[in-house]
């Protein structure tokens, strides 16, 4: 089960945790890991492929299309929501 803090994302404890309740959503859901999850496990950031570190706010998304998790540091989760609007704007 996930736990929510005072944000609005759940929390999960691994990524396998996370999989398992998301296994019947049909659309891309958005949530943290613990740092316990990010201490213990060997984790990549999908943008800037540097390993994931503990901070506060490291963003994962579960892709419900093909069913993997993509693990982002902070900064680079809003780098890729710029990115896609200013090419939106752009293309307006």
């Amino acid at each position: 089960m996930p736990y929510h803090h005072a944000g609005a994302y759940d929390g999960f404890d691994s990524i396998d945790e996370a999989k398992q309740y998301y296994r019947r959503c049909r659309t891309t859901k958005h949530f943290i890991l613990s740092d316990k999850a990010i201490e213990n496990g060997k984790l990549i950031c999908g943008v800037c492929g540097h390993p994931m570190t503990v901070e506060k706010g490291n963003r994962c998304e579960y892709l419900s299309t093909n069913k993997k998790v993509l693990v982002m540091h902070y900064r680079c989760a809003w780098e890729v929501i710029f990115d896609t609007i200013s090419k939106l704007s752009r293309a307006i």
